[in-house]
């Protein structure tokens, strides 16, 4: 199952998603750069989506975590 996020307001993200079966998470920033993330736990996922700042928590949490693939 694949989790679109667009509705919330970010200075640096556009939107992201997370396909569940893969473990992959995809952010859009809004340069327009999309990247990938891969076997990023759903916990994370769903910790990201309840974040207050997106920015802050994918800096934190995400960025340098796991490996990544731009796209």
């Amino acid at each position: 199952m694949k989790i679109i996020v667009l509705d919330f307001k970010s200075s640096n993200i556009e939107s992201f998603w997370y396909e569940d079966d893969s473990k992959m998470l995809h952010v859009r920033f809004i340069n327009e750069s999309l990247y990938k993330y891969f076997e990023v736990p759903k916990n994370i996922f769903y910790d990201f989506l309840e974040s207050e700042s997106k920015g802050k928590y994918f800096n934190k949490n995400i960025r340098t975590s796991f490996e990544y693939e731009k796209v």
